[in-house]
């Protein structure tokens, strides 16, 4: 567009160096003075930089991620704003949902973080289907290619995602999801194993019990949780690392799959107190009981 500029700016407002990612700004004779009655937003996105030393210009803030190439074209890498922090982790929501939507039985799908579903932040996956694929599938097909902070730990099932006026997903209009759910008399645990991995689960969780056949992600437990999870259940000689959890996501598949295996003596350190070695300089090695 002819007295069109376009700057790939760095978090302090200078000009990012080529092939380096930052934000995208606009300027030009066809910049806009605002937003209409909406002086935050104006204020937010129509800023005034000086570049370079230079007189300031009054410029726009896309909200997109990207890097000039040396080309010269401009490279798109995602949304500014759909980077999220969880637990101390950046995450891109849109790289979760690039890798979810190349899963079996997924047609479209969107990921938020939300507040208002617990007393901590969680990554909520929406989903279409193209079949009754159940969410702990997806959660496994999640772990095998992603960090496991980037699992989603709820999931939601949708005939089809809200679209706004401009036909993208409107994600103001996706529904938190509903309450977990707890177990029906009928999904009680079976045998002597079921009962002590379903009793690590509802303790982590916060349920007052949970069905043998429940997806532990549906349940609501978090990436955090299934570490907690795996570190009480070595505590009670059940020897499961957090990856066998994500690939075998309900108590009932978790049982089956430690039959035949040997037991590991449960942990009774965890209740006695610790023991401090002193090694001060100078000193004879000394075990200290508090």
């Amino acid at each position: 567009m002819a007295n069109t500029q376009l700057y790939v700016l760095d978090d302090r407002d200078r000009i990012a160096l080529p092939g380096a990612a930052g934000n995208l700004f606009i300027g030009g004779d066809g910049l806009a003075k605002g937003y209409f009655d909406r002086s935050d937003l104006t204020a937010q996105y129509f800023r005034s930089i000086s570049l370079a030393s230079r007189p300031p210009k009054r410029l726009y803030c896309t909200g997109d991620l990207a890097r000039l190439l040396p080309s010269g074209e401009f490279e798109l890498l995602g949304r500014v704003d759909r980077q999220v922090k969880l637990r101390g982790f950046r995450i891109e929501l849109e790289e979760i949902e690039s890798v979810l939507r190349q899963a079996p039985g997924v047609r479209d799908c969107a990921v938020l973080l939300r507040t208002d579903v617990g007393p901590e932040p969680v990554l909520v996956a929406y989903v279409v289907a193209t079949n009754d694929t159940k969410p702990a599938a997806f959660a496994a097909y999640l772990a095998n290619r992603l960090p496991d902070y980037m699992v989603p730990a709820r999931w939601v099932g949708s005939d089809a995602l809200p679209l706004t006026p401009n036909g993208k997903v409107d994600r103001n209009a996706l529904p938190p999801p509903a309450p977990a759910a707890v177990a029906p008399a009928d999904s009680r645990p079976r045998t002597p194993t079921e009962t002590r991995i379903a009793a690590v689960w509802a303790s982590v969780i916060g349920l007052p019990h949970v069905g043998i056949h429940d997806p532990l992600f549906a349940l609501g437990a978090d990436s955090l949780q299934v570490f907690r999870i795996a570190a009480h259940l070595e505590r009670e000689g059940i020897a499961v690392g957090a990856r066998e959890l994500m690939k075998n996501p309900t108590i009932a598949m978790l049982a089956e799959g430690l039959e035949g295996k040997p037991a590991v003596p449960p942990d009774v350190s965890a209740t006695k107190a610790p023991a401090l070695a002193d090694f001060r300089r100078g000193a004879r090695r000394r075990t200290l009981t508090p």
